[in-house]
């Protein structure tokens, strides 16, 4: 029953607001209650608090009607967050993950425009190319954006994705979790056949 409550209560909270002291009042023996996840984006928010951040924000699939997850984390006091964004999309061969880090990007040069990157999802090495875009209407606001590039990277992600209530993928930085909320929905959605 505890773990149940305590679910439901992270849940409300993580989705609807920034995450603050509310993590550092669970005793360990609730923490160890918790899925595996759930415990690990607890602790990473104690970790950003402890170094002066003002805690992490996710925002799920559901949340989003089901249009993508957002995670922003909050490392200092005042400064702006890091915005990492996990988006479902169908090229026509069916439902795939990619993810899009909002900052100025310079990962490609003139002469290429995506190059091979190796990021970890869950802890496991997972193949992408990544290249820079923009916002739609917004040429200034750049972004790294991130493409699976094996079925076999797609299908652990995908796994990785309907399993757990957070994934946690680092791009290089540190680990950013994503909440999964709605995954299913989503998935199944753009998973249909296209006419």
């Amino acid at each position: 029953m505890i773990v149940k409550k305590t679910m439901v209560g992270f849940a409300i909270l993580l989705s609807a607001a920034t995450a603050h002291s509310e993590g550092s009042r669970l005793t360990d023996e609730q923490l160890d209650e918790l899925p595996r996840s759930t415990k690990k984006l607890i602790l990473q928010i104690r970790d950003v608090m402890n170094n002066g951040g003002r805690g992490i924000k996710v925002v799920s699939f559901k949340d989003s009607d089901y249009k993508f997850a957002i995670t922003a984390i909050y490392h200092g006091a005042t400064d702006e967050p890091s915005m990492h964004l996990a988006n479902i999309s169908s090229d026509g061969d069916g439902a795939s993950i990619s993810f899009k880090i909002y900052r100025k990007c310079n990962v490609t040069r003139r002469e290429e425009s995506l190059l091979n990157r190796v990021i970890r999802v869950d802890g496991t090495n997972i193949s992408t190319v990544v290249g820079c875009g923009t916002e739609p209407g917004k040429p200034s606001m750049t972004q790294e954006v991130f493409l699976l590039k094996t079925p076999a990277g797609r299908d652990y992600v995908y796994k990785q994705f309907a399993e757990n209530p957070f994934v946690f993928v680092d791009f290089g930085g540190g680990e950013i979790p994503f909440d999964t909320d709605g995954f299913d929905e989503i998935w199944k959605r753009t998973n249909e056949p296209a006419l």
